[in-house]
């Protein structure tokens, strides 16, 4: 990870060092810049850095015409953008000198794209109502180096904002800031590993399932017959598969706690990105608070437009709840190829979107059965908010079994399928149940207690001390730390 290495955080404590005064907003914008571009030149090679510089100036350009022209400019300014970055994001199939994917893998272009194309659509859509543009400004707001990797997709009028009421931290907020950060390094350093070793221990037990001296592939024989050892193997690999959720989600938060830490340090805050996603009741209340800026970006720009067109050719009330669906459907197929423009993302896009339908459905048929009100006494009950947790989480895991079988060459469980091996998840739910309490439990008493009650500049002192030695260990380990996972999108 880039923010692992001591070169990083070279560069920021610099920035923070430089922006650590009141400044006017022109003189923060050249400090932002130049950094940015430091970053740039430590990533990416001069080849590289051209390539990115003429994806940037194709959306500037797009957004200039657009502010004059609407539509006609923009129509075309979008197409040729999107070609661009589909030329990158399939390079491999390309004999091109120059890295492409490489600029992707460190910058995480689907980010830069998106921002591109939020604002060349809302200024061809209300070109008096949006901010003008200038090259400088464009440029810091697509290739800020706080949101290269973390993927705040921060929109326009936000980011003008965010320049222009910047503060230097006060103490409190200093204490706060650098608690966050911390945060991130402990993610990555303590907990990351400690998921790996859990994931490699439980896809043993697949193999050979035997925990305190009880072997219980035999006891599986016992109960179930001849497929009780493939359903022990399903279960534990199951229950593997259930960890990795979490590996992504400490992987993308920790980068995000130490880039908004730094922003905070700096003054301009960067969006959040996660609220508590595994405290969520269901799967469409997952998405809600997982990756928040990218989920809202695809409701307004791809989820909105899709259904209120839907509605006003079929204007029925009856209809609105299949508009709903089918426009559900069709974001999150545009959310797998945003990933990669490839067939297993489409895949990946599929299969989520029809576990967004059958939630979507299922609430409907409830509704529709017990009526407004006992459908939200229903949803109050706490063992019903139990079951749809579970059984939301059950959906993402066996997802991410299926996927890795089938692409991240994992080897399939040998199995004979069968009426009993529907019992591989019994043990998987009381597993994700558990583990969901405990989640729940530790994420609630963990909230805030990154910052000492007392407020000083020795508590400061010391967290940057922290700070400065896990960077240290991190480069002092002799196992590879974990690529963020994210950056290659």
């Amino acid at each position: 990870m880039i923010f692992l290495e001591p070169s990083f955080l070279a560069l920021a404590v610099a920035f923070i060092a430089v922006t650590a005064w009141p400044m006017p907003e022109a003189w923060f914008r050249l400090v932002l810049g130049g950094f940015s571009l430091a970053f740039l030149a430590l990533c990416l090679g001069p080849a590289q850095i051209a390539l990115l510089g003429g994806f940037v100036a194709t959306g500037f350009a797009a957004t200039y015409l657009a502010r004059r022209q609407g539509w006609r400019a923009a129509g075309p300014g979008l197409v040729v953008i999107l070609a661009e970055f589909a030329l990158v994001k399939t390079a491999g199939l390309l004999p091109l000198p120059v890295d492409l994917a490489g600029v992707a893998g460190v910058l995480g272009l689907a980010y830069v794209l998106a921002r591109m194309v939020h604002l060349l659509v809302d200024t061809a859509s209300d070109p008096g109502g949006t901010p003008p543009v200038t090259a400088g400004r464009y440029l810091l707001f697509t290739l800020n180096f706080l949101t290269f990797l973390s993927g705040p997709l921060q929109r326009w009028p936000d980011h003008l904002a965010a320049m222009a009421d910047r503060q230097p931290a006060g103490e409190a907020a200093r204490l706060a800031a650098l608690g966050r950060i911390l945060l991130g390094y402990v993610k990555i350093l303590f907990a990351l590993p400690l998921c790996d070793a859990l994931h490699d221990w439980l896809v043993l037990q697949a193999t050979a399932p035997v925990i305190a001296g009880i072997d219980l592939g035999a006891l599986a024989a016992r109960l179930l017959g001849p497929e009780g050892p493939g359903v022990a193997a399903v279960s534990f690999h199951i229950m593997a598969a259930t960890i990795f959720p979490i590996r992504l989600y400490l992987n993308f938060s920790a980068y995000m706690d130490v880039v908004i830490g730094i922003g905070r340090l700096a003054g301009p805050r960067v969006p959040e990105n996660f609220d508590h996603p595994f405290r969520a009741d269901c799967l469409l209340d997952f998405w809600t608070r997982w990756h928040i800026t990218m989920s809202r970006w695809y409701q307004d720009y791809v989820f909105t437009p899709l259904v209120t067109a839907l509605h006003r050719r079929w204007p029925s009330p009856r209809a609105m709840e299949l508009q709903a669906m089918a426009g559900t459907f069709v974001t999150f197929l545009a959310v797998g190829l945003w990933h990669d423009v490839s067939l297993r993302f489409l895949a990946i896009g599929l299969l989520i979107g029809l576990g967004m339908i059958w939630n979507r459905g299922w609430r409907w048929g409830l509704r529709a059965a017990l009526g407004t009100g006992g459908w939200r006494r229903l949803k109050a009950r706490g063992w019903y908010r139990a079951v749809s947790a579970v059984s939301a989480y059950l959906f993402l895991s066996g997802f991410v079994a299926a996927f890795t079988w089938l692409y991240g060459g994992a080897p399939m469980p040998d199995v004979a399928p069968g009426p009993l091996a529907v019992l591989a998840l019994l043990p998987a739910a009381l597993w994700v149940l558990a583990g969901g309490l405990v989640w729940r439990a530790g994420s609630a008493w963990a909230d805030g207690r990154f910052v000492p009650r007392r407020v000083s500049p020795r508590a400061c002192f010391g967290f940057a001390v922290a700070i400065c030695a896990l960077v240290m260990v991190a480069a002092l380990k002799s196992e590879p730390i974990p690529e963020f996972i994210y950056a290659g999108f």
